[in-house]
């Protein structure tokens, strides 16, 4: 399967970026709120490709996500970044979705040159002063450590990559949602797989997703479908869950988040819990990740290099 089928982005622009890409990450705390930033790269034993940014900006009111597709280019000790397309989309914390347009596409062109350098053995990369960690070693350590509070943290990694999926859904959470009415839209995965999107009913929307091998953020694979069933305020409720399976340097991981007890209020999850099932082992997980205010993950990475 080649190209994207989203809506409004042109088949055969780009190719899904294959087994070899290679996703990384940062955090930080600024002014407006914590910060995650995400780069994922096709392949980097080769000087072109193509890449994907993400940015998300929690604040106490919304969660703001943007999304640039492109392509890069190294030369030596600098990299080109490209960006064609940029997706943008924001979770509210108090929201009506007849009163938002949803998430939004737009074609642009930006070219920017940074001065670059990777550490294989490290597993990270430094973007001009900026340093990044590769997410299959985070998973990893979370998985792996096991230190307190690490189901929460993965968690919120669980749900980053819904995230990333549901910014490239022209119109989600928002009225532009009705243009999917009667109909099931597929969206290639950023790596590989499909996730495929329906709507059904008009005063009451019935949603469903189904992932399929879906992968957006490299390492960690989804399968399975959630349905959401809400009135037009976004209130309503949720069932199933997805699978998962994290394919790491040393370790492979499997397991299951089960969302048939969640809640939704304005659009939001606001009552009941996910069921986080790894192994044989179940956790009883809040409901609220993902939320404004809630999506802080400063505490993944630490910030002293030994102690990864």
């Amino acid at each position: 399967m080649d190209g994207y089928n989203d809506l409004g982005e042109p088949v055969n622009r780009f190719s899904q970026f294959g087994q070899n890409a290679t996703t990384y990450m940062c955090t930080r705390t600024s002014d407006t709120g914590p910060e995650v930033k995400l780069m994922t790269f096709s392949d980097l034993s080769e000087c072109f490709g193509n890449c994907v940014s993400v940015h998300i900006i929690d604040r106490s009111d919304k969660i703001q996500v943007v999304l640039d597709l492109g392509t890069f280019q190294i030369f030596e000790d600098q990299i080109k970044l490209e960006t064609f397309y940029r997706y943008r989309n924001a979770y509210f914390c108090t929201s009506s979705p007849s009163s938002m347009p949803g998430a939004t596409q737009e074609e642009l062109i930006t070219k920017d040159f940074f001065q670059w350098e990777q550490n294989q053995v490290e597993g990270t990369i430094r973007i001009d002063d900026t340093q990044y960690l590769n997410v299959d070693r985070v998973l990893d350590t979370i998985l792996s450590n096991r230190t307190p509070g690490w189901q929460d943290q993965f968690m919120k990694m669980f749900i980053l990559c819904t995230m990333v999926a549901h910014t490239r859904i022209e119109g989600f959470g928002g009225v532009g949602m009705l243009q999917y009415i009667g109909k099931t839209t597929p969206f290639n995965g950023l790596l590989f797989g499909v996730m495929e999107m329906g709507v059904e009913g008009l005063t009451t929307l019935t949603t469903r997703f189904r992932y399929m091998d879906h992968c957006d953020i490299a390492c960690m694979v989804m399968n399975g479908q959630i349905i959401n069933q809400t009135d037009l305020s976004g209130t309503g409720e949720m069932e199933g869950g997805l699978s998962f399976v994290i394919e790491c340097l040393q370790n492979t991981w499997e397991g299951y988040v089960d969302y048939s007890n969640i809640i939704i209020s304005e659009t939001l999850p606001n009552e009941g819990n996910y069921v986080l099932t790894i192994g044989d082992s179940t956790w009883i997980m809040h409901h609220d990740y993902g939320n404004p205010g809630m999506f802080d993950l400063t505490d993944v990475l630490d910030p002293e290099p030994d102690n990864r």
